[in-house]
């Protein structure tokens, strides 16, 4: 069974949620809370929940104070966050820091249970709305990134790679395209986690944009 824990500090919708998640099948909410600190109380960090659900403005500990806690303790821990707030800057922040995917508070049961799936088994969710966040960004003449300096640092192979892993190929698939092992790709996706300064795969697709090393056609993300 696939664990889920929430913050979500108005009540009905995150009674809702729970309600919800509880239907899909393989998944079950074991701990909920109205804000980050309430949360954090209440878990093990021997033993935490496969994801954690959080809203991004809560009393207490809101949703970037909360990621920033679960991020330093945990680095594999998997984050969603889900929010009406549409800001691209806070989009775009929360996947800097690390989060898994960043839900609107409409989105549908079908995309909520879609983004649990791909969060728990690829790592990672990139809906509509941030889609659209990132092609913004990739037709921006200037991203004005702190790290754009990185970009001049990645060999064409790791720029090959990172190109592969926004056109959502996995691990077995660009060996086979780039003729090398699995374990040579995932020695270049560390690479490139630690070149970048990124925090997981969404946060290379970022930087990818960003630093304008991809093209529209590229951007095959989901």
């Amino acid at each position: 069974m696939r664990t889920v824990a929430i913050a979500e500090d108005q009540a009905l919708f995150r009674k809702a949620m729970v309600a919800l998640i509880n239907t899909f099948a393989n998944y079950q909410v074991v701990e909920e809370a109205d804000n980050g600190k309430a949360l954090i109380e209440k878990l093990n960090e021997n033993h935490l929940p496969d994801i954690f659900l959080l809203d991004l403005r809560m009393p207490e500990f809101n949703g970037i104070q909360t990621t920033e806690y679960f991020r330093d303790i945990n680095d594999d821990v998997k984050i969603i966050i889900i929010s009406a707030h549409d800001d691209p800057d806070i989009i775009v922040h929360m996947y800097e820091l690390g989060v898994n995917a960043y839900l609107d508070k409409n989105a549908d049961p079908e995309e909520v249970l879609k983004a649990l799936d791909e969060v728990y088994e690829n790592g990672h969710y990139i809906g509509e709305q941030t889609r659209e966040v990132m092609s913004e960004l990739s037709g921006s003449s200037n991203p004005h990134d702190f790290r754009l300096d990185r970009a001049s640092r990645l060999s064409d192979r790791e720029i090959e790679v990172l190109r592969l892993l926004c056109r959502q190929n996995n691990t077995s698939e660009i060996a086979s395209k780039m003729c090398i092992s699995k374990r040579t790709v995932d020695g270049y996706r560390c690479k490139l986690l630690d070149k970048t300064a990124s925090k997981n795969t969404v946060g290379l697709v970022l930087f990818a944009v960003k630093n304008n090393l991809l093209d529209h056609a590229q951007l095959k993300i989901s």
